[in-house]
């Protein structure tokens, strides 16, 4: 593991160790670096689900009749 020095604004430090119930600087800091790189692949994984599309409609639109005869709201 790596050491490095930062100066950090103690202000902002005191507020996420209150927000993130955390006791030290460095849980604060390391767990401020996992939720950035959390949400760089979350960002990842949207864009490379775009435009894969889906064109079945909501399953709260369908209807099933006795028969097993599934319909849509629009097919009435």
């Amino acid at each position: 593991m790596g050491r490095t020095n930062i100066d950090i604004d103690d202000e902002l430090m005191a507020a996420a160790m209150r927000a993130s119930g955390l006791k030290t600087k460095r849980a604060v800091v390391e767990e401020g670096l996992r939720i950035v790189a959390r949400r760089e692949r979350l960002r990842q994984a949207i864009e490379n689900l775009a435009g894969i599309g889906w064109d079945a409609p909501p399953m709260q639109e369908r209807h099933f009749a006795e028969d097993g005869t599934v319909y849509y709201d629009d097919e009435k």
